[in-house]
Order: structure tokens, then C-alpha cells, then sequence
């Protein structure tokens, strides 16, 4: 089947997904734009963008897809995690929009749902909500991983290699769903080409068999062909050294947040907003 060469936009192109998005898109023979900080004055098709500055509408009026997947982590409190994650990501739709960016998808995140407690989840929750009347496609990929695990998942990687006995934040029993990154690619170029109906709520972007906390810990130990012991911690202990180091102006990879988010997860999501989707989202094993 041959594809439309199209013209996509990419913020954050240099984090986790951002970098595999880029190359994944490339690779299908796309022209990709890579937004974003410190990007290398050497390399050919970048923008330089931070969350909240202006994108040129010249710019935007070249782009057939807008991904955007910037998201300002040195924000903690949730006034400032609102001033600078949800007013700068609507910005940058309400510019794309008016300059007419065919596509825009924003992704987003399964830590947001009605009820939601963790700040990251209710500022991805607001985003959605207020991008909606713009046409924005929202995405709520699980815990996103590959064969060499970054992100949430690649800091839990580092403590199984690192530490004999694991402490569980609580019982270690709460639901967690992963999303392959190389799968959430598949479903984002399956959007950017019309592929799949233009859906009416956030698709959720994971294989729907979750595993417990502790069974992610088991298979990240039995990949390095380690065993590990497991221990459970009342949550609010990680919650508040964590805090307390956010308090002292230390800004560390694991927040006191994520703690919140891997508490309150949702136990049942509704996965009807993937079905009309080709892309099978592979099991975290």
C-alpha cells in the first residue's frame, strides 16, 4: 500500500517518544519538523519551540500532522504544572487550528480520567477537555516501553537491577497498562493518514490485560534473569521523601506525583475508542 508523503510536526522530538516518532516517521518516508529545546543547529528540518512560545502560523500552514507530545516536567505545583503544560499546549492548538493544521493529535496519558488525583493526569485531563472544540485527537497511551525500557518503566528497569529487595508502593496490587512505543506509532501514523474514524473521545492506546505492580516488577527481573523479593510500603512513605526533596528545590526523574499516579490508577478503562483501529497493542511480557 503506498502512502501520501505528508508533513508532520513533532514537540518535544527530543524526548522518549518524540525521538522514536521522528525516526519512525522518517523511516516510512515522511518529512518530519522536530520542535523543541537544545536541538542541534547542525541538524536540517528542527524549529526551536518551549512550551508557551509562539509558533509561526507560515510555519504551521506546511504541516499536515501535529503530534504533540511536549510536556514541561520541572513543573510541580499545580498552578504552575496549569500555567505551563495545559495554557501553553492549548496555545499551540489554538495557533495550529487557526492556521489550519489538518490533523493535530495531543497525547496525553491514562493517569487522566474523571476523578483522577495524581497533577499530571488532571493537567492532561484539562488539556483534553479544552483542545476538544478544536478537533484535537487525544491519545492515552499506558506506560510506554520497548525492548530497552525508558521512561517510568526504565526507572523501575534500574531498581530491579539495582536493589535485592523491593519496596511495592502499597500492596503492590493496583492495575498498570502498557503501551509498546513502537505500536502507539502505528496508531498515531493510522490517524495521521485517515485510516481510522476521527473518534469522538480520547482513544486509549494500550493492551487492554493489565498486570499488577508486582508482576511488572517480576518481568522486568525475569528479562535480566534475576530474581528479587518484594516488600509492601504504605504509599504515603515514597509520597512524602520524595515531596520532601521537591521541597528542597532537588528535581529528581521519579516524582512525588508518579507516586500518586500508580495509586489512583483506573481499574476498568473503557477500550471501545481502539477497536476501530488496525494496531494491536502487543502484551507487556
Amino acid at each position: 500500500m503506498t502512502t501520501t508523503r505528508q508533513s508532520f510536526a513533532i514537540t518535544g522530538a527530543n524526548g522518549y517518544l518524540g525521538t522514536f516518532l521522528v525516526k519512525f516517521l522518517r523511516d516510512k518516508g515522511h518529512r518530519v519538523i522536530k520542535l523543541g529545546r537544545n536541538l542541534s543547529p547542525n541538524e536540517k528540518e528542527v524549529y526551536p519551540y518551549h512550551l508557551g512560545e509562539t509558533v509561526s502560523p507560515d510555519f504551521l500552514r506546511e504541516i499536515d500532522t501535529l503530534i504533540h507530545c511536549a510536556y514541561d516536567f520541572s513543573a510541580v505545583t499545580k498552578e504552575e504544572i496549569f500555567k505551563s503544560n495545559v495554557g501553553g499546549s492549548i496555545k499551540l492548538f489554538n495557533e495550529a487550528s487557526q492556521a489550519g493544521v489538518p490533523k493535530i493529535v495531543f497525547i496525553s496519558s491514562m493517569s487522566a480520567f474523571p476523578g483522577c488525583l495524581s497533577l499530571y493526569g488532571q493537567g492532561k485531563l484539562e488539556v483534553e477537555k479544552k483542545s476538544a472544540p478544536l478537533g484535537v485527537i487525544s491519545i492515552r497511551p499506558g506506560m510506554i516501553y520497548d525492548e530497552s525500557p525508558k521512561g517510568i518503566v526504565g526507572i523501575m528497569d534500574k531498581i530491579v537491577h539495582s536493589l535485592p529487595l523491593i519496596p511495592l508502593i502499597g500492596k503492590g496490587d493496583q492495575p498498570l497498562f502498557f503501551c509498546h512505543v513502537e505500536d502507539l506509532a502505528h496508531l498515531v501514523l493510522e490517524i495521521a493518514e485517515g485510516r481510522i474514524p476521527r473518534p469522538v473521545k480520547p482513544i486509549i492506546a494500550a493492551h487492554p490485560s493489565g498486570k499488577t505492580f508486582q508482576q511488572m516488577f517480576e518481568i522486568l527481573a525475569n528479562r535480566r534473569q534475576k530474581k528479587v523479593a518484594t516488600i509492601p510500603c504504605p504509599a504515603w512513605i515514597p509520597w512524602l521523601l520524595l515531596k520532601t526533596l521537591e521541597k528542597i528545590g532537588l528535581r529528581l526523574r521519579l516524582k512525588s506525583d508518579n507516586v500518586v499516579s500508580l495509586t489512583s490508577t483506573l481499574s476498568n478503562p473503557d477500550f471501545t475508542s481502539l477497536h476501530p483501529a488496525g494496531t494491536q497493542f502487543r502484551a507487556f511480557t
